[in-house]
């Protein structure tokens, strides 16, 4: 090719290149407000973002855009630069570039049907206050998953606009007043949520994370104003009665499930996903990472695109029902939190082995998933082995579970010269359960994030004393409505000892 041909085939893909800049379909604006109210959510509580709460989620997650938390319908995302996030001091602003096959979506912001954002995340770090007799969560720190454009919001402000040039958003925000928005966009905005855009939302808890919020009464406390008619008026007002039978509010029965998760390795470390009204939960997973690769100049870059995939938890109903003796509950001092200590027991009890091996109605169990399986001998080098076989999947080992006989065996590894063998680097890592609820022989390692447990509503906790008449007993009957899932199961390894 001559010099001549060069450069005219060099302005023709510049001109074509200016072209297609000039009919890409952009959507901008502000997918989160920071210090700004929500609405009253379905939990009891307003939420503010605070600045900089999501900063370290844009420095190292790929994040996507969604049409209206969908992951079917995918809209872009920062790893291919589809989607562009900046961390301003009012907000988080967004551009996003659409497909022309979006165009219809495009159109409909642009005509104003459609004009709120939404975003996905989970708080890691909070704090709650009390104002104008509400209660408001502050969001400090989170992790941001994906934004989304929503017809129905729950934060005031948060806005998409469609513009085809950096000149038609200009012209937008010349609109905006020092007040906000022009009534005309007031009317277009409605009010977008966090994690929650209302009050049927699904929302994940992290496992530092509580699900009830503070109160000083307790399950334990009404099970002993029930039992003996001695409790306090809120107390009693709480107690709903049915018959012979009292139901415990969920408001209260929240606090058991924060109890029991602290006692169970799986709930503790697990994804809690409060599935609030809904039968059935969708939730998206990875399945195949992006990759990276190294070109000499000149060569084609090879695209590479993560795939994705869900899961669903489907409801399911688990029972368990506990027998206290009456005069337990009438010895007076510290009964209560006995009683809450008892409960939360049974409940770790019944969700860990329905979880582990599976129970009646549908739930298959994490051991009968598709999850790696390995034998190995009681030693360092062969819990090595499943780690290494979790990491050929991409996975990487945050969690070892194990019975108490497993682990004393470790403990006792001795060296050649008779020393007690000091725990490898990799081993102490780890995030280390010693729990009865696994049997003798097994070990279970990986990252039980991985691992979603599904709960409707709260568990429901009713009593009788007709039950247990005849014995003296108080009867209590555990009712947890939800289901459980393994996000990648090949992150997750099961060890047999030899």
């Amino acid at each position: 090719m001559n010099i001549e041909a060069f450069n005219t085939d060099i302005l023709r893909k510049l001109v074509r290149n200016l072209q297609d800049e000039n009919k890409k379909l952009t959507l901008k604006g502000y997918a989160i407000r920071y210090n700004e109210k929500s609405k009253l959510l379905g939990y009891g509580f307003e939420e503010v973002i605070l600045p900089g709460a999501f900063s370290e989620s844009l420095k190292t997650r790929n994040i996507i855009a969604l049409n209206n938390h969908d992951t079917n319908q995918l809209l872009g995302s920062t790893q291919a630069n589809t989607l562009r996030l900046e961390d301003r001091a009012e907000g988080l602003y967004f551009e996003l570039d659409l497909l022309e096959s979006r165009k219809e979506l495009y159109d409909l912001v642009k005509r104003g049907d459609i004009a709120g954002m939404s975003f996905g995340f989970t708080c890691t770090d909070e704090l709650y206050k009390r104002s104008d007799d509400k209660d408001i969560r502050e969001v400090k720190k989170g992790e941001l998953f994906e934004i989304s454009v929503v017809h129905t919001p729950a934060y005031p402000s948060t806005n998409v606009v469609a513009t085809r040039s950096l000149e038609k958003y200009e012209e937008y925000k010349a609109t905006i007043n020092t007040n906000g928005f022009s009534q005309n966009e007031i009317r277009g905005l409605g009010l977008l949520g966090g994690n929650k855009m209302n009050n049927n939302e699904v929302r994940c808890y992290l496992p530092n994370e509580k699900m009830g919020s503070d109160t000083n009464i307790t399950v334990g406390h009404l099970i002993r104003a029930f039992a003996t008619g001695k409790g306090t008026e809120e107390e009693k007002r709480m107690l709903s009665a049915s018959g012979a039978s009292t139901i415990i509010p969920t408001k209260v029965s929240s606090h058991l499930i924060d109890l029991a998760r602290s006692k169970s390795f799986l709930m503790k470390n697990c994804t809690i996903v409060d599935m609030q009204n809904h039968q059935k939960v969708t939730i998206p997973t990875v399945t195949k990472d992006p990759t990276v690769s190294f070109k000499q100049q000149g060569q084609a870059i090879t695209p590479s695109e993560p795939s994705f995939d869900k899961i669903e938890l489907d409801a399911k109903y688990l029972y368990g029902l506990v027998e206290i003796p009456l005069e337990i509950i009438q010895t007076g001092m510290g009964v209560e939190e006995k009683i809450n200590q008892l409960l939360a027991t049974a409940i770790v009890s019944e969700i860990e082995k329905a979880a582990l091996n599976g129970a009646v109605d549908g739930f298959s169990g994490i051991y009968n998933k598709d999850i790696l399986k390995k034998e190995i001998p009681l030693t360092y080098e062969g819990i090595t082995s499943g780690i290494t076989e979790i990491a050929t999947h991409n996975g990487v080992t945050k969690n070892i579970a194990m019975n108490p006989k497993s682990y004393f065996g470790l403990q006792t590894i001795v060296t050649g010269d008779g020393q007690y063998r000091v725990p490898p680097t990799f081993y102490t890592s780890l995030k280390e359960d010693v729990t009865t609820s696994m049997e003798q022989d097994k070990i279970f390692i990986g990252d039980f994030s991985q691992i979603y447990v599904g709960l409707l509503k709260d568990i429901t906790i009713d009593m009788s004393l007709d039950y247990g008449f005849g014995k003296g007993t108080l009867a209590i009957r555990i009712m947890w409505y939800g289901d459980i899932e393994v996000a990648q199961p090949k992150h997750l390894c099961l060890m047999t000892v030899q």
